[in-house]
């Protein structure tokens, strides 16, 4: 655990007391991530933390951050708080599949998955009247379509 000494102003760096170095004390910058964690909790000087750093892009960098007696800047799910591995996705996977299958039962879903089906078969019935030949009469392609379409529809509802 290691304290606090002092907060830059843009809240971006931390001062923390170091007593291994010559000076007392390192500034860290803050991960993107743990920069908003600790202005969530207002971290200040005095505050007494645990901390995981990182160098990255040569500046020593805190990517985890744990102020005594609260809670940590590890990633968590949005919706039931499990922890995640990295920030790459806001929900884990269990509440993922559970928001997949509660779409997939939805009335939206079901029309979307319809039209697609009705698409398709009319891709195919075009398709199909293509390979007859050259028509002249117009009326008598678009009535070999529909009727086509007709027959498609019913065999894949039934």
């Amino acid at each position: 655990m290691n304290k606090i000494l002092a907060v830059s102003k843009n809240q971006n760096m931390l001062k923390i007391e170091d007593t291994k170095e010559a000076k007392g004390y390192v500034w860290y910058f803050l991960s993107d991530e743990v920069q908003k964690y600790a202005t969530s909790i207002g971290i200040k000087a005095g505050d007494v933390v645990e901390f995981k750093a990182e160098e990255i892009r040569g500046e020593d960098t805190i990517i985890f951050l744990k102020k005594e007696g609260g809670a940590t800047s590890e990633f968590k799910c949005e919706k039931c708080g499990k922890p995640l591995k990295d920030n790459k996705y806001k929900t884990c996977y269990d509440c993922s599949m559970k928001a997949r299958e509660e779409e997939a039962k939805s009335p939206e879903a079901k029309d979307r998955q319809d039209s697609i089906v009705r698409q398709c078969i009319l891709k195919c019935s075009v398709e199909a009247v293509k390979t007859m030949g050259t028509f002249k009469d117009v009326p008598e392609l678009c009535g070999m379509i529909e009727s086509i379409f007709d027959r498609l529809t019913k065999k894949f509802n039934s």
